[in-house]
């Protein structure tokens, strides 16, 4: 009986395939040739075979081009699973058809009340500072090394800013594949001794499993602070263009991960800003105003300022950086017969010229707000505003 029952199962693939070979598959198609789709959401793709036979009622091959973008079982239900792009295959014989896939980026909005901030310093040795921001969600943690501990989400924002600066500062930052002042990194892997790491920016998703990622290709976020509460608005693109908005309001404590001793900020409140117009003194043609700032009876800040020769009466609205002979910038440190000139710094430690730095002249009201931000040849950094 046994042996009957598997001739008759033979008999009946032998048939099959005479009928395969007698009506080849001249054509496939599907009811749609593209969709769009939504993370979870599911289509039934429905498969048309010519000839029309019962031979290949069975025989559809399916296939995802890419299943982390979206599924497709036997039977041609397709399940999108995240944003991006794929094809799905239908093949029968020598026939095959496709239909383009397009799963609609994801919108995520994270809303942050606890923070954290890695100081590395010239790190890279590009002559700006940079800072690791991780903003954590509930459920993580973060220790006096920087290291995360529990599982949550977390955004990691990887910032320069320039060598003034100790701690995070108001203003604009923008993605940027160059590290430069005020910008932050796209996100990436990084390999070392066979481990991956997620270095950059990214937001993060810590679980039993692992660490998850969706790294940043683009986009921007503000900062601004008032008595040390900071505020960040932000709105980044992933790389799979998943669109991500952040805000967070809070203290930011900043942990030194340089393993060297910082040098030490000095702000200054000036008593007295005595103004000189000095022409074109160092015959450049640019005129020179030289700003006499005293702090207490002890400090003075020196500063002079290159201007168009047809300014005569005031430093204009800007910002200046160092500069051997450009209009609107610092005039460089130096001394002649014991006369210094240029930017300088003396107290009780001496004279130190000013290296590197930028003043910010602004309005308020009827006044002009000059705010300095600058280095010493020490390594101090020296903080002062004045009117």
């Amino acid at each position: 009986m046994i042996k009957k029952k598997c001739n008759i199962v033979f008999l009946l693939i032998v048939a099959l395939l005479s009928a395969c070979d007698e009506y080849p598959v001249t054509s496939i198609t599907l009811d749609r040739s593209s969709l769009t789709m939504n993370t979870g959401e599911i289509y039934h793709l429905e498969c048309i075979i010519q000839p029309l036979s019962s031979a290949y009622a069975n025989s559809v091959i399916w296939k995802s081009s890419d299943p982390s973008v979206a599924t497709v079982n036997s039977s041609g239900v397709v399940t999108a699973v995240y944003s991006g792009e794929c094809v799905i295959t239908a093949s029968a014989g020598n026939q095959k058809a496709v239909c383009q896939v397009v799963v609609n980026p994801l919108e995520y909005s994270f809303s942050f009340d606890r923070a954290g901030a890695l100081f590395y310093g010239d790190a890279y040795e590009i002559g700006s500072h940079n800072f690791v921001l991780r903003l954590l969600g509930e459920g993580l943690t973060m220790d006096n090394d920087g290291v995360l501990s529990g599982e949550g989400i977390f955004v990691n924002l990887d910032i320069e800013l320039p060598l003034t600066d100790l701690k995070l500062t108001e203003g604009t930052y923008n993605l940027s594949t160059e590290r430069t002042e005020y910008t932050f990194a796209p996100g990436q892997i990084y390999e070392e001794s066979g481990t991956q790491y997620a270095i950059g920016t990214f937001v993060g998703q810590r679980t039993s499993e692992g660490l998850r990622v969706i790294f940043v290709k683009s986009g921007s976020f503000w900062i601004t602070f008032i008595d040390e509460i900071y505020r960040l608005e932000g709105h980044l693109v992933g790389e799979k263009d998943e669109d991500i908005v952040l805000s967070f309001q809070g203290k930011i404590p900043v942990i030194d991960k340089t393993g060297a001793n910082l040098p030490e900020t000095i702000t200054l409140n000036p008593t007295s800003v005595k103004v000189d117009f000095l022409g074109d003194v160092y015959g450049v043609g640019l005129n020179v105003f030289r700003h006499t700032i005293t702090h207490a009876s002890d400090t003075v800040l020196q500063l002079e300022y290159y201007v168009p020769l047809s300014i005569t009466d005031r430093v204009l609205l800007g910002t200046y950086l160092f500069s051997s002979s450009t209009p609107y910038s610092l005039v460089p440190a130096s001394i002649d017969n014991g006369v210094f000139y240029g930017a300088w710094i003396t107290d009780i430690n001496g004279h130190k010229k000013i290296i590197k730095g930028q003043i910010i002249v602004s309005r308020s009201v009827e006044k002009q707000v000059f705010n300095c931000r600058l280095i010493d040849e020490s390594g101090r950094t020296i903080s002062v505003s004045y009117n």
